[in-house]
């Protein structure tokens, strides 16, 4: 895509040097279908939206509105049916703890405040994975409490899905069992401008400090 979009930057100016009134503008909307394959929909639409000189005979101005028309509905369409492709992300995030800070509050016995932040992978039923990082602040009492985060989901595509959590943790003999409820507020890429909610489950060893391994299972609702 990036060669393709190289090679029509370079054909243009030359079609512009031999007065070609019509070559340059079909360049850039062989540019905008480019561009919209890649996901960059406003500098596709705005490439699309262009018109042929004003020299241009009626003959050329008629194709030349058809050829637009299409090419703009195209996208037009495409775009909606991209913004209105919604997705279910069902994965696997195990991240490790790689830092911890926490305050006892003092009011009660075992009462703490912590900070930190954990990294790792994902993992998704058809063998895909991503990496995937977030930071929280939990309010616990002996382990147990409420928690919240803020979430990256990067996959190998480059996309990004931002989202946060809001749950609580609960301790049961040797594990901690956490659950909470997600909300997306945003992405880059094919998941630029979503939105959504969902669900986590998770499980750690009880003790919230640096080093500490953790497992959790998403399922988001992602709407685009």
């Amino acid at each position: 895509m990036r060669r393709a979009l190289d090679l029509f930057a370079q054909a243009k100016p030359l079609f512009i040097k031999e007065k070609n009134e019509v070559w340059p503008w079909l360049i850039d909307l062989y540019q905008a279908i480019v561009l919209f394959h890649e996901g960059r929909h406003y500098e596709a639409r705005r490439l699309a939206a262009g018109r042929p000189s004003e020299g241009s005979g009626r003959a050329i101005m008629n194709v030349g509105s058809i050829l637009t028309l299409g090419t703009m509905a195209l996208l037009w369409s495409g775009a909606s049916s991209y913004a209105r492709a919604d997705e279910t992300l069902k994965f696997r995030a195990i991240a490790h703890a790689t830092s911890v800070q926490s305050q006892d509050v003092g009011d009660v016995d075992g009462h703490l405040i912590s900070v930190g932040r954990f990294s790792g992978i994902a993992s998704f039923p058809d063998g895909a994975v991503g990496t995937t990082y977030f930071v929280f602040v939990t309010d616990y009492i002996k382990s147990s409490g409420t928690f919240s985060t803020h979430n990256n989901l990067t996959l190998n595509d480059g996309s990004v899905l931002w989202y946060k959590l809001n749950g609580t943790t609960k301790v049961e003999q040797t594990i901690s069992r956490s659950q909470g409820t997600v909300t997306v507020v945003g992405g880059t890429g094919k998941y630029e401008g979503a939105k959504g909610d969902g669900t986590i489950t998770g499980v750690r060893v009880p003790g919230l400090a640096t080093g500490v391994d953790r497992y959790d299972d998403f399922v988001i609702n992602v709407k685009k």
